[in-house]
């Protein structure tokens, strides 16, 4: 038996035991065929609330829910979305197996929660919201158990009492693996996390040499208007609209540029949506707020060499060219 104490919100269902099954449905109740990939899980009446997953529409498990009473289960909103998409799931009759498979029973839809997200074998960094059923504890109780307990203050100065009170009911039964929701669910996410770390990284370096380039490119775009500049001042143009000609020709050069970053970027949010979670890709702050810093680059790039060429004497420029 493993045991989990919990402070806040987790990852529900790495913490349970789940295994895939095939998802049979009663004939005239779903057009959907028997299908792969249901994960099933067995749970008691707390869970739902200790994980703090919604109850959407019927009831939890409760004393009703008994070995020698009608079989029942509670399905998630994946699962009555896939198979149920006409039609009210509550009442209707599933089975985890074949239909024809007279060895396991039928389960009655008594209730359907909300989903929660899990990770695939198949994409590390990838989540997926999967069809799920849950049966109730004291109808199909599993090889193996995990005891999860929320509490308000320490966690881990619960575990003699859990103990003790695991003992009373089976002197044979012991606690293995304790931890917190907080560590476990570190552990689960430091792979993400090191990537998230890593290709932030890299995205800040590339954001400071753009940032570098973009300087360093306007600034000689600019200097090189230095003998243009010195002729329209020596003609009697206004220090102040040459300035404001300079700044607007570079703002317009930059705006383009980040106009084309950002089409680009959108595109890429779009491919890598898949592998995150609890993040938007594409957040309107982190675009406007890349596009800010490299506008405000451009223009300081243009202004500090277009303020040093007006505030010099235009015949001076002139004989310096």
């Amino acid at each position: 038996m493993r045991a989990f104490t919990s402070r806040g919100s987790t990852l529900a269902s790495d913490f349970t035991p789940k295994y895939e099954s095939i998802l049979s449905v009663a004939e005239g109740h779903s057009s959907g065929p028997q299908t792969n990939g249901v994960a099933a899980q067995d749970t008691d009446a707390n869970f739902f609330s200790v994980m703090r997953i919604p109850i959407l529409q019927g009831r939890t498990f409760d004393v009703r829910d008994q070995k020698d009473t009608r079989p029942v289960a509670i399905i998630n909103a994946a699962l009555a979305k896939k198979y149920f998409p006409d039609s009210n799931p509550i009442g209707q009759a599933i089975k985890l197996s074949r239909a024809d498979d007279a060895s396991v029973p039928w389960l009655i839809i008594v209730g359907i929660v909300a989903d929660v997200k899990t990770d695939t074998v198949f994409q590390e960094m990838g989540y997926i919201e999967k069809p799920s059923v849950y049966r109730p504890l004291t109808q199909s109780a599993p090889g193996r158990l995990a005891l999860i307990v929320a509490s308000a203050g320490s966690p881990l100065g619960l575990v003699s009492k859990i103990q003790h009170q695991v003992s009373s009911i089976d002197g044979d039964l012991k606690l293995s693996g304790v931890e917190t929701m907080q560590a476990k669910q570190a552990a689960i996410l430091s792979p993400p996390r090191f990537r998230v770390v890593l290709f932030g990284s890299f995205a800040l370096l590339a954001l400071v040499l753009a940032v570098v380039g973009l300087y360093g490119v306007l600034s000689q775009i600019v200097l090189r208007s230095t003998r243009e500049i010195g002729i329209r001042m020596a003609l009697g143009a206004d220090r102040a609209r040459i300035l404001e000609s300079v700044l607007r020709r570079t703002f317009t050069i930059v705006a383009i540029g980040v106009c084309f970053g950002v089409i680009g970027g959108a595109i890429g949010a779009h491919l890598i949506r898949g592998l995150l979670y609890g993040v938007h890709a594409g957040s309107l702050a982190l675009f406007a707020s890349a596009s800010a810093i490299l506008l405000a680059a451009g223009l300081v790039a243009a202004w500090i060499p277009a303020r040093h060429a007006v505030s010099v004497d235009p015949m001076q420029t002139l004989r310096g060219e």
